[in-house]
């Protein structure tokens, strides 16, 4: 939660899976920050790309949360809160996670003006496709480097996080350009079909 240049963040315990154990931690923030629900500008939801589960339960409990208080939502790539971990003078950074059947779900920053921008769109490729023409002092980051041994030749971390304070600070940018919408246009961002709509076709 961000607001007035301030940052609140509650860490998620591991094997939280439902958006039912979720509401709670949300309304456990809102206490914590002396807040209610309608205090609030709108709800910003990181919608991936990764876990089809994690990401479906995420988006339908911000747009819940959404839609009972009234809020707009804005939707915030995931890719950009794993990029936020790089050192502050990481000139070039790859996000990189396991899409598999050897692809992965990447994204490019590069930085300017002190600030790291996306460079393209979000992908789903291959690795070797993820690495073209990417500089030998790029930083990778995500799952995927613990997978493929092309991406942990870079330097960088297999663990790092989806930053909440980033998708939060990106959120109110968004809120500030007007960009908020309905909590049910509010949608995952996959890049490739799940296993299950694979094997339907």
């Amino acid at each position: 939660m961000h607001r007035q240049g301030r940052t609140a963040m509650l860490l998620i315990p591991a094997g939280v899976r439902r958006g039912r154990d979720l509401v709670p931690l949300a309304e456990q923030l809102l206490e914590e920050a002396r807040l209610a629900p309608t205090d609030l500008d709108g709800v910003a939801c990181g919608v991936g790309p990764g876990s089809f589960t994690g990401i479906r339960v995420a988006v339908a409990t911000a747009a819940t949360l959404a839609y009972a208080a009234d809020l707009p939502v804005v939707d915030v790539g995931s890719l950009h809160g794993i990029a936020a971990n790089a050192a502050s003078d990481a000139p070039h950074v790859l996000v990189a996670l396991d899409a598999r059947r050897g692809n992965v779900f990447c994204a490019w920053f590069e930085r300017t003006d002190g600030e790291l921008r996306l460079v393209g769109e979000y992908r789903c490729c291959t690795t070797e496709a993820a690495l073209a023409d990417l500089p030998a002092d790029a930083v990778v980051l995500g799952d995927a480097r613990a997978k493929y041994e092309s991406l942990a030749a870079f330097s960088g971390a297999a663990d790092a996080p989806v930053r909440p304070d980033v998708i939060a600070k990106l959120g109110e940018a968004r809120f500030a350009r007007g960009e908020g919408k309905r909590p049910e246009q509010l949608k995952p961002l996959y890049l490739r079909l799940s296993d299950p709509e694979e094997r339907l076709r």
